[in-house]
């Protein structure tokens, strides 16, 4: 039975092919369906669900249309299967009833809003009427969304020109290496930087969104190349975005204010024990929702990506349980920094090639 990040997975799960739709009449299908969402949360008290409930229903209404229709562009399937989970998301932590349809579609703003939490909160329950800026804090933000804009432009091409020529011409050769083998930890690091380079279009996106609106966001990145700790990278500078939204949806209690400064009264109401296993449920979670992008993008399921997230989870685990057992808690630096750097990033090399294998087997058919 073949390995998982091998040439041919231990198992596949695999759905026909979906109904293929041009991308402007996508646009239009969602469009419909997220309004539906909006209408549902607006009027969710006159509905006999929970609003927990009803936001897995229409998550998993917004799984099942990406398994039926597709568009021609891979990117534009991303989106669309993206955009409306997270919205769907975060509607059920803030009151939506108070928005409007148009104040609604906006509300992401609050969420990634560069700004303390305590003043997100207030605008995201409206306690704040309305984002007001000060003059020079839009011309701060336009200025930073032009940085972003040639961040994310600089992104490419560092891609371009430096790593894609590094990397093997059949991408899925790297699978029929074994797992120790030099080029195999280094390619599948090599890969790893592509996809954060490759997600340099996010900034770009977002700068022009800065640069347009003079609202200042956060950055979708912070420097993960740096992370010294499998902690560090996942939950402080990888994803930000997705890092804020599980925190509202997994570590903040529903009594208190959902923000990341009531973190510490969570820590206080909640067990060791419990923390731990919100932790990996965020893991889980976040492998789930790949395997589902696996199956609406590439039409199948490897479970590959779910077994990545998982033994990262268990990375931050065992590295949160070493930290309380020997009582050393405050930031790694000097040689230690050094040290757990090299092995964080040998331990990026040796499961990374489990994520990237669905990705290898797909762009070299």
């Amino acid at each position: 039975m073949p390995w998982p990040g091998s040439l041919e997975p231990p198992f596949r799960i695999i759905v026909p092919p979906a109904i293929v739709v041009r991308t402007p009449v996508l646009i239009g299908i969602y469009g419909g369906l997220m309004t539906l969402d909006y209408v549902a949360f607006k009027n969710q008290k006159k509905i006999p669900l929970r609003k927990n409930q009803l936001r897995l229903l229409l998550m998993g209404t917004h799984t099942a249309i990406p398994l039926a229709l597709s568009s021609p562009r891979i990117g534009a399937n991303l989106f669309f299967i993206t955009l409306p989970w997270f919205y769907v998301a975060y509607s059920s932590v803030i009151p939506v009833e108070k928005y409007t349809y148009c104040e609604w579609l906006d509300s992401l703003q609050f969420l990634l809003l560069d700004a303390p939490a305590d003043k997100r909160w207030m605008l995201a329950t409206r306690k704040i009427p309305k984002l007001v800026l000060s003059e020079q804090e839009q011309q701060d933000a336009r200025i930073k969304g032009v940085t972003r804009i040639a961040r994310g432009i600089g992104k490419l091409i560092m891609m371009k020109l430096i790593v894609d020529p590094l990397l093997p011409k059949q991408l899925s050769s790297i699978l029929s290496l074994p797992w120790l083998h030099p080029n195999s930890l280094f390619s599948t690091l090599l890969f790893g930087c592509k996809a954060y380079l490759f997600l340099g279009v996010a900034d770009i996106g977002t700068g022009i969104q800065q640069l347009s609106l003079g609202i200042p966001s956060i950055d979708l990145f912070n420097f993960p190349m740096i992370a010294s700790t499998p902690k560090e990278f996942w939950s402080h500078r990888w994803n930000l975005y997705m890092k804020r939204l599980f925190h509202l949806l997994i570590f903040a209690p529903e009594e208190t204010s959902l923000i990341e400064g009531k973190e510490d009264i969570e820590k206080n109401k909640s067990s060791v024990v419990n923390q731990k296993i919100r932790g990996l449920t965020v893991f889980f979670i976040s492998g789930i929702f790949h395997e589902i992008l696996m199956l609406s993008l590439f039409r199948e399921s490897t479970g590959e990506n779910l077994l990545f997230f998982t033994m990262q989870g268990l990375s931050v685990l065992l590295e949160v349980t070493v930290r309380e057992r020997t009582g050393y808690r405050q930031e790694v630096t000097g040689w230690r920094r050094v040290v757990c750097f090299a092995g964080t990033w040998f331990n990026f090399a040796l499961t990374g090639r489990v994520f990237i294998a669905p990705f290898l087997r797909y762009f070299s058919s």
